[in-house]
């Protein structure tokens, strides 16, 4: 399976071979284009200042978080490189880095 923005707006899962749309999600419609997949599950961060928590297989919302309003993504930190490692997912954006705990 392979995971792609689609028009910077939401994620679509793509099977392979054949690259037939599996799911797709919109969220906030303002996905940013560095989501990652761990332990089956696909991560995704929104410039309106969301955490996405997605199944990988079926597309459905597991978890939805707010990030930090004090460090508003659209303020021109939209994040481009989620991380993941030690059951920490990281979201950088302008001068912060937030860490979550715990496993999707």
């Amino acid at each position: 399976m392979g995971y792609f923005v689609k028009d910077s707006h939401g994620l679509v899962a793509r099977g392979v071979p054949g690259f037939g749309v599996k799911w797709s999600f919109a969220g906030d419609n303002t996905i940013s284009p560095a989501a990652i997949v761990v332990n089956g599950h696909v991560i995704a961060a929104s410039d309106a200042g969301h955490l996405y928590v997605l199944d990988g297989a079926t597309g459905t919302l597991q978890q939805t978080l707010t990030l930090p309003a004090s460090s508003r993504i659209g303020e021109g930190g939209v994040p481009n490189g989620l991380a993941a490692g030690d059951e920490l997912i990281a979201v950088p954006f302008l001068q912060t880095l937030t860490a979550y705990a715990g496993s999707p």
